[in-house]
């Protein structure tokens, strides 16, 4: 679990970075809990302008061109999400 989190909190700061040195404004975040519920929490903790997060689509046929998690944000989120494949 620690290694697990980690390797997330480098991945979030490194494109964090990234994203910065573009000139964009950006605030990233390592959540801990059920993926979609876990991020809909930070959503209203954080207030972001807009929320950007990756797809993988693993959830069988139903979730083929969306994953679940990304569908249930975009659900509920009272913020803009942007899905990156």
């Amino acid at each position: 679990k620690k290694a697990m989190e980690e390797d997330a909190k480098e991945i979030v700061t490194e494109v964090a970075e990234r994203l910065k040195a573009e000139g964009i404004v950006v605030s990233a975040a390592v959540v801990e809990g059920p993926p979609a519920e876990a991020i809909l929490r930070a959503i209203d903790e954080l207030e972001p302008d807009m929320v950007v997060m990756g797809s993988r689509g693993a959830g069988g046929f139903a979730n083929m061109l969306l994953g679940g998690v990304a569908e249930k944000v975009i659900h509920y989120s009272p913020k803009p999400v942007l899905v990156v494949k």
